[in-house]
């Protein structure tokens, strides 16, 4: 059995990307997993769950478990992990704000990236595009506007069952998200995404910060999107026109990578 922390607060009980971290965990070690406290957790994987007020009491001091693929949300205030296991962190700016227990040769990319490894049943684009909210956004009608302005338009839901959203998810030719592992899930299956903010100042709070964005992107070689601000006018063909993708060559090496690197089993063939 490994002992994992992940965010179960609003929406995190069935939101995707916290969901995500225990199933890739034991997709790869092949043992069960059980929800901990953070500082029993004997790996922390996907999240942002680098910040220091998500540890009682100071107890990211002495965590010994092992990081692979988190990040800091902000990235402000100062926060270390002297005597953890650091393998892997999410992007190239949490781990220069991690300085003194992060060094060289310690791996940046997202775990999300290995989400392929949970759905083989990929049959290729059925709608033009997937629009997939961040879970606080849910219920935003702004959101609904746009799923159902077009009939080659699906809403991807943020809380339903992981395989399900990936299998949603791998039928679009084009995916629009405000959720970061929406926009993950589909750099991981080679669909052009673009990034969607509604701006309304609830962001932060809701953890939408652009910093944890950022550091996701920061880990391609190509110049980081900007987000397109969603209106009720927003349509297909303007995100159409925003979207873009990365080198699914730098991708893939980065999929290869963290399944390597990860400390509890068998890297698998992505």
């Amino acid at each position: 059995m490994i002992n994992t922390y992940w965010w179960q607060g609003g929406g995190g009980s069935r939101n995707f990307g916290d969901k995500l971290g225990p199933a890739l965990i034991e997709q790869l070690s092949g043992k069960r997993v059980c929800h901990s406290t953070i500082e029993d957790s004997d790996i922390l994987a996907i999240g942002s769950v680098l910040e220091p007020w998500f540890w009682p009491k100071d107890s990211w001091r002495k965590y010994s478990g092992a990081i692979w693929g988190v990040g800091r949300m902000f990235g402000q205030v100062p926060f270390d992990l002297p005597a953890a296991n650091s393998i892997a962190v999410r992007g190239l700016l949490s781990k220069s704000r991690l300085a003194n227990s992060v060094n060289r040769e310690v791996v940046t990319g997202d775990p999300g990236l290995l989400c392929p490894l949970l759905h083989h049943g990929l049959t290729g684009p059925a709608r033009k595009l997937g629009v997939w909210p961040h879970w606080s956004e849910l219920s935003h009608p702004a959101f609904k506007t746009l799923a159902a302005s077009s009939p080659d338009i699906t809403f991807i839901d943020p809380c339903g069952d992981i395989r399900e959203t990936l299998d949603r998810a791998s039928k679009c030719e084009f995916i629009a998200s405000s959720s970061l592992h929406g926009l993950i899930t589909a750099d991981a299956l080679g669909i052009p995404r673009c990034w969607l903010r509604l701006n309304t100042g609830n962001e932060d709070r809701a953890g939408m910060p652009e910093f944890k964005y950022r550091d996701y992107f920061s880990v391609y070689s190509s110049p980081p999107p900007d987000p397109l601000l969603l209106s009720s006018t927003t349509r297909l063909a303007e995100i159409v026109q925003n979207a873009s993708s990365v080198d699914r060559n730098e991708v893939c090496l980065i999929q290869t990578t963290l399944a390597k690197c990860f400390p509890f089993g068998k890297a698998p063939t992505i």
